[in-house]
């Protein structure tokens, strides 16, 4: 083994010298000779003067090459699919038209529809962020919308935004007004006594400390932020609730976390509830009743129907979080039930408009509960996705609804009993996409965030809307195509800190699919992480030669993939032995020179 490793080591360097002289060689046929140290002063101010009057020239074109010009006719397409949607974080509705509403997408941008989802229009592709983390309409003037970018979430595939945003004009046109160092924003509320008073929950950066976190306010429409509510450099708030019947009374969760590559510290000392009662000049942590162990992230929702009423949804350690009630503002918690299950990604209760003891609990199946938190039920959810982020209980009546989560957006009109999916918003979230060489038209093919891998052509005769073709019912990234074979390779998929090692192939003619490999060493329910052999995130890194699909390798976590053999080869048992440390070395040099010799 060290006698390959001493070998193959000495050709490298062998190799790269030979690359590194004959680079040297070109570079010395472009570069002028450089003029002597030894220069006078007469012609150092000569050759001064000469490069003066260059820049005085006007400069020649350049023919040949690229530049922005080149591609300045070039414009994005959609090109699908829109059978599948992708994450909605926030739904807000105008109270004096219900079939007007917007959406904020984790990864979509916002999109708008005037008669309750038969079309949409995307409003938000033009500013600095596509992830949302709320919107919200002006109470008091519906063409007034404000919108918090950066997803309230702090999962593995999180996007970030870069701030604030107003339109005055129903979406037309969007002023960022600040607060780009938020990157996550939980909720926007207005103030409805008077729109010019903001509170915007910041939760700050998710991968490291500082940015701006807390609670802010502006008392003049957004042109200046005052934080009124800070807790610390690791700590943001992610929500926050104004009283209905008296705003004045402001209810705060702080939420303190933060994420690495292996790990998410989900909660600590600081996530706390706070309440003002003079706007957010003053502060007071509410105790009584609530957990006094570390906690999670925060919920909270105050009852239109009574709102001495408060509701929370607290993720705490040693299963102390649950769903709590107080009936007297705040002052006093009761624990009514102890679910708090996927929290961190969902964490957000809802309040029925007229029903004081029904609320809604966000999470993988929609919960409800109808005597104030007691017991849940899950609600029927056929013909719906799951991962329930959003919900919008018409005022007027209350069997209708409007869900936002992981698959779109859906819709009720008899509680539940039946939904309509919104099938024409294409905002699904792609994890890799691949192409092949289909003709007329290529095939795109892609893996998205937990909904199946999708293909679809890159064009099409018919005047129908592209919705993609649906591929297989796989919840991996695909990371390559092999048309002369026909595969779709699908690779991973997130659980816990490490990744299940499956792969599916699929005939793109008969979209008949089948599992060819499983590789062994990844972790399961219930294995101990030291006995982990291999871990990735999300997606694994691929390589793919360009002309010979049948000789197709893959490299996933230094192992490798024979389509022809149909079977995995383990290159390394073991990241931390010196075995694979040496195996891994000899890959390295192998990629580096392969690298040097495609830039020859």
């Amino acid at each position: 083994m060290k006698l390959r490793l001493a070998v193959l080591t000495a050709l490298f360097f062998v190799l790269s010298n030979l690359l590194s002289a004959q680079q040297d060689k070109d570079a010395d046929k472009k570069t002028a000779a450089t003029p002597a140290a030894t220069q006078s002063k007469k012609e150092a101010k000569a050759d001064q003067k000469k490069d003066e009057k260059k820049k005085d020239e006007p400069k020649e074109e350049k023919k040949g090459g690229m530049t922005a010009d080149t591609f300045s006719g070039l414009k994005f397409r959609s090109i699908g699919p829109a059978a599948a949607s992708g994450r909605v974080m926030s739904i807000a509705v105008n109270p004096k038209n219900k079939f007007e509403y917007y959406v904020g997408v984790a990864s979509g941008g916002v999109w708008k529809t005037v008669n309750d989802g038969t079309t949409w229009t995307p409003v938000f592709d033009g500013e600095g962020s596509y992830s949302i983390g709320w919107v919200t309409i002006d109470p008091n003037d519906s063409s007034v919308v404000w919108v918090g970018s950066g997803e309230s979430n702090s999962q593995r595939s999180v996007s970030y935004g870069d701030g604030v945003y107003r339109s005055v004009d129903g979406g037309k046109s969007w002023e960022n007004l600040g607060l780009k160092k938020s990157e996550h924003v939980g909720r926007v509320v207005v103030d409805p006594r008077d729109s010019k008073v903001v509170y915007v929950a910041a939760e700050g950066p998710l991968w490291g400390p500082g940015g701006d976190r807390g609670l802010y306010k502006s008392a003049d429409g957004g042109k200046t932020w005052k934080a009124v509510l800070t807790i610390s450099e690791n700590t943001g708030v992610v929500d926050v609730q104004l009283d209905p019947s008296n705003p004045d009374i402001v209810y705060a969760a702080a939420y303190q976390r933060r994420r690495h590559v292996f790990t998410l510290i989900d909660g600590g000392p600081e996530s706390a509830i706070y309440k003002s009662t003079d706007a957010g000049a003053t502060w007071n942590k509410l105790k009584s009743g609530l957990p006094t162990v570390d906690m999670g992230r925060i919920g909270l929702a105050v009852s239109p129907a009574d709102p001495n009423v408060v509701y929370a949804t607290i993720e705490a350690a040693d299963g102390k979080g649950g769903i709590f009630r107080s009936d007297d503002r705040g002052a006093n918690w009761e624990r009514r039930n102890e679910f708090d299950a996927g929290a961190m990604y969902y964490a957000r209760v809802v309040c029925d408009p007229k029903n004081v003891d029904r609320i809604f609990v966000m999470s993988v199946s929609l919960r409800e509960s109808l005597d104030g938190g007691k017991t849940l039920h899950k609600m029927e959810e056929t013909n719906h996705h799951g991962d329930n982020h959003a919900i919008w209980i018409d005022p007027e009546n209350t069997n209708h609804w409007l869900l936002g989560s992981d698959g779109g957006m859906y819709e009720t009109w008899d509680d539940a009993k039946n939904w309509q999916f919104k099938a024409n918003l294409p905002t699904v979230q792609f994890y890799d996409v691949a192409v092949d060489n289909a003709l007329p038209f290529y095939n795109v093919c892609g893996g998205t965030q937990d909904y199946f891998s999708w293909c679809g052509p890159s064009r099409t005769r018919q005047s129908r809307t592209m919705e993609g073709r649906y591929l297989r019912s796989s919840p991996y990234p695909i990371c390559k195509t092999e048309p002369k074979l026909e595969i779709v390779a699908n690779c991973s998929r997130g659980i816990a800190f490490t990744e299940i090692g499956l792969m599916e192939s699929a005939s793109l003619s008969t979209m008949m699919a089948q599992s060819v490999a499983a590789l062994s060493g990844f972790q399961s329910s219930g294995e101990n992480s030291l006995d982990i052999t291999r871990r990735f995130a999300t997606e694994w890194p691929v390589g793919t030669p360009r002309f010979n699909p049948a000789k197709n390798r893959t490299f996933p976590g230094f192992t490798t993939w024979s389509p022809l053999k149909r079977q995995w080869a383990a290159v390394a048992t073991r990241f931390g032995s010196k075995r694979a440390r040496n195996r891994a070395t000899m890959l390295v040099v192998i990629a580096v020179f392969l690298r040097k010799v495609s830039h020859i």
